[in-house]
């Protein structure tokens, strides 16, 4: 949120942001944190529920629970927060006329759908495009990605 805000000192309030897994999370936390409402937010592959993310990535690896606890505890200490603050459901409180875009992989191992699913239920207004087999980390290459998101700048540059 400091790097957010040192930006905003620099360059003024976004009128669109992009944000791709926790940066996408990042966006959301920092925009609602200052009450600022940009014309669109563009998450790629958002990630919902951090520490549910990271167990699994934890689980799948076999790293035991007793570590992964440790670990839990290490970030809360190390970033002065909880780790349960660190979710899209509770972060978002955006009302129904914020424009947001939410482009992902309904298969994304990274940022797996169900906890998507369940973000984009709580928030029907959400413009959500699935884009099948491209990856959490090559939406950021790919052609209808980069074509959607400049389709959203460019209705700005038309709104002038």
């Amino acid at each position: 949120m400091e790097a957010v805000q040192a930006i905003i000192t620099a360059y003024g309030m976004p009128v669109i942001t992009i944000g791709h897994s926790l940066g996408a999370m990042a966006n959301v936390a920092a925009l609602a944190n200052i009450k600022h409402k940009p014309n669109w937010i563009i998450s790629l592959t958002p990630l919902v529920n951090l520490k549910a993310n990271f167990a699994a990535s934890m689980d799948y690896v076999g790293i035991p629970i007793h570590v992964q606890e440790h670990f839990f505890q290490n970030f809360e200490e190390n970033f002065n927060m909880k780790i349960a603050y660190f979710h899209l459901n509770s972060l978002y409180t955006f009302d129904n006329t914020q424009q947001h875009l939410v482009l992902y992989d309904k298969e994304d191992k990274i940022a797996p759908y169900d906890y998507l699913h369940s973000y984009l239920d709580d928030h029907p207004q959400i413009e959500a495009i699935n884009l099948n087999a491209v990856g959490h980390e090559k939406i950021l290459r790919s052609p209808e990605a980069i074509a959607l998101i400049l389709g959203k700048v460019n209705s700005l540059q038309s709104e002038k």
